[in-house]
């Protein structure tokens, strides 16, 4: 029997009860509400433009507000950047995602990053004008108690596009991970712009 989330037949690409946010960034509800397919659905407040397969951020004031996400210690999503040296979201205050001279890191805490990007485990670097497929674990969790995708603390806004933003209560194993990335993929033309 199927789960409610399941996307695909493969055990490794549904909600096994641990995502607090599944946002299909590609499939928005209204000009202002985008679904949140997770165990605790909700809808995401959105303030971005709809740009197939994912949100278009402009760099100067476009966000999506998902809510309190809890204590994650799975994060992953697609980016595709117009620039190198720019925050992405926050997880709360002064905790945040960025990218710094085409490397992405996590500022505010110790974060244990994995990453795929174009299907390479364990890289950091971000392309400039393509869909990249990032992922981040930590064992002991990070609260995403004010998560705002696209602006951190008010005054770093995000320059590029956002799509399919999945956060998990569990550390996802590297091989499911990559299953999504592998699974995904095809959405995002990667290697082209």
């Amino acid at each position: 029997m199927k789960r409610k989330h399941e996307i695909t037949n493969s055990s490794v690409l549904f909600d096994d009860g641990t995502f607090t946010a599944w946002i299909n960034l590609d499939r928005f509800v209204t000009t202002d509400k985008v679904f949140d397919r997770a165990a605790v659905a909700s809808y995401a407040v959105v303030n971005a433009t709809p740009a197939f397969p994912g949100f278009a951020f402009n760099g100067t004031s476009s966000t999506i507000t998902p809510g309190n996400l809890g204590t994650i210690k799975t994060c992953m999503f697609w980016i595709k950047p117009n620039n190198l040296t720019q925050e992405i979201f926050q997880l709360r205050a002064t905790v945040y995602v960025e990218i710094v001279a085409g490397t992405i890191v996590g500022n505010g805490r110790n974060f244990n990053l994995v990453f795929f990007v174009d299907g390479i485990l364990g890289a950091d670097t971000i392309i400039q004008d393509k869909w990249n497929f990032v992922a981040f674990t930590t064992s002991g969790g990070e609260a995403f108690s004010a998560p705002i995708l696209g602006e951190v603390d008010g005054t770093g806004f995000y320059d590029g596009e956002i799509s399919k933003f999945i956060t998990s209560t569990a550390v996802l194993s590297n091989d499911r991970i990559l299953s999504f990335y592998n699974y995904y993929k095809r959405f995002y033309s990667l290697g082209t712009s």
